[in-house]
């Protein structure tokens, strides 16, 4: 989302430190070396706040079954259900089942 060449880019961000930041981040499986580069990606971020996230990651509880069973749960997430994912709403109404 922040890095300057992402494909979810959307507010066009630009910042070469956090581009190398998630760099470092994305080409090691060294722990301190992963914190590390996220500790600069997270300062930077909070410091130029270039956007502010309005929903949280966790979308499966926006789905109720009292009526239709079939929806994707926290323990069964067979699709994202994410108001982004933009086929999602079609394919998840075709797995619904009325509650009997």
């Amino acid at each position: 989302m922040l890095d300057s060449k992402g494909n979810w880019n959307i507010e066009q961000y630009r910042n070469p430190q956090v581009d190398e930041a998630l760099r470092q981040f994305a080409s090691t499986t060294n722990p301190a070396v992963e914190r590390q580069a996220l500790y600069q990606f997270e300062r930077i971020a909070a410091e130029d706040l270039p956007v502010i996230l309005i929903f949280y990651i966790e979308l499966w509880y926006e789905c109720n079954d009292a009526h239709f069973t079939g929806w994707p749960t926290k323990q069964n997430m067979w699709i994202d259900p994410a108001p982004y994912t933009f086929l999602a709403a079609a394919i998840i109404r075709d797995h619904l089942k009325p509650v009997s």
